[in-house]
């Protein structure tokens, strides 16, 4: 490698080799936590690695959801289409599993599970169709405790379907994500001091500490494998 490129490069190497480093001297204090939502205080992190753990936040967190629907009878008021798209954005509640286990291919019994419903109207009146007449194949259901109206039955109608789950993340579809807002602010504007207030809003798929505890395990190997490239580059390069 020409060596002209050199010097250019080890200031890149040393800032990046740095911002890695100063990842063990972070200070993460809690403000306010709930299984929805919560706010932390990050002192002492550079802007590009706290911006990156929010990228991660919302497109890299591993989740179930519906993914494919066979409709097997509907003449229920809505359109096959578009009952397909209102269960695919419900978010699922995920069980305690270990998630590097799975993959998008994976046919286990959770990465299998089938999402099944079965109602017919054989009353008078204009009836709900919602989460709770669902039953699933595994413990992975539907996250809210509140029953989400999927569909409403006139008299005689009927409502059959199978929705299939899958592993994936929101980089892939939306579906997958497991939050509603992600975002963060300096605590000091007048001042460089890297501190931030954090705040994540889950989705329900997960509890918030959750899914901070996903995203730092997911940019601590990110970093790890950036380091070891970076290392080898600069090798590269003194030879």
């Amino acid at each position: 490698m020409d060596n002209h490129f050199v010097p250019h490069m080890d200031n890149c190497f040393n800032d990046n080799i740095n911002i890695i480093n100063n990842i063990n001297n972070i200070i993460l204090e809690i403000n306010e936590e709930t299984n929805e939502k919560l706010i932390l205080t990050i002192k002492n992190i550079d802007l590009s690695i706290i911006n990156a753990l929010r990228r991660i936040i919302i497109a890299e967190i591993p989740c179930y959801c519906i993914d494919t629907v066979e409709i097997i009878k509907n003449t229920s008021v809505l359109e096959d289409y578009n009952i397909e798209q209102r269960l695919m954005l419900i978010p699922l509640q995920i069980p305690s599993l270990n998630l590097e286990d799975h993959n998008i291919n994976c046919d286990c019994n959770y990465c299998s599970t089938i999402l099944s419903v079965n109602v017919k109207n054989d009353t008078l009146d204009i009836i709900d169709v919602t989460t709770n007449n669902f039953t699933s194949s595994s413990d992975i259901f539907f996250s809210n405790s509140n029953p989400i109206t999927i569909t409403k039955l006139r008299p005689g109608d009927s409502f059959i379907l199978d929705a299939h789950i899958k592993l994936g993340i929101a980089k892939l579809h939306t579906k997958w994500s497991t939050i509603s807002n992600c975002y963060h602010w300096p605590l000091n504007l007048s001042q460089d001091d890297n501190s931030f207030l954090f705040c994540i809003e889950s989705n329900g798929s997960y509890t918030a500490s959750k899914i901070m505890s996903l995203a730092l395990n997911i940019l601590t190997k990110q970093l790890s494998f950036l380091r070891l490239h970076l290392d080898n580059y600069k090798s590269l390069c003194n030879q």
